[in-house]
């Protein structure tokens, strides 16, 4: 999970995954994600986004992420060997139909 103030990421959490197949697809950990909602409440912090790796080194979004993904504002990160992108959920978008490239910004 990726914590933060509006666009800016300050940490990334990570999460288990509790997928029947974590190889092919990712569930966050319900316990954890309670748990990080109930840390940020009132800290002026918020959830950005979600951050996840791509073992087959590609570092965009998956069919599998098109298909679950939901278009809540949120920021994902794909980690994938020695590179990181960033997307949106958009209706159209150019990787798998449903993602548009953010660009990432390091201090």
């Amino acid at each position: 999970m990726l914590i933060g103030r509006a666009q800016v990421i300050a940490r990334a959490e990570p999460a288990r995954n509790v997928a029947a197949n974590p190889l092919r697809s990712f569930e966050i950990e319900p316990q954890m994600l309670l748990r990080l909602h109930r840390e940020v409440r009132g800290s002026g912090e918020r959830i950005i986004g979600y951050w996840h790796s791509h073992p087959n080194g590609q570092a965009e979004p998956s069919r599998t992420d098109a298909a679950r993904a939901v278009e809540d504002g949120m920021l994902w990160l794909i980690v994938a060997a020695e590179s990181i992108s960033g997307w949106h959920v958009t209706p159209q978008g150019q990787a798998a139909g449903r993602f548009a490239t953010v660009t990432l910004v390091s201090d």
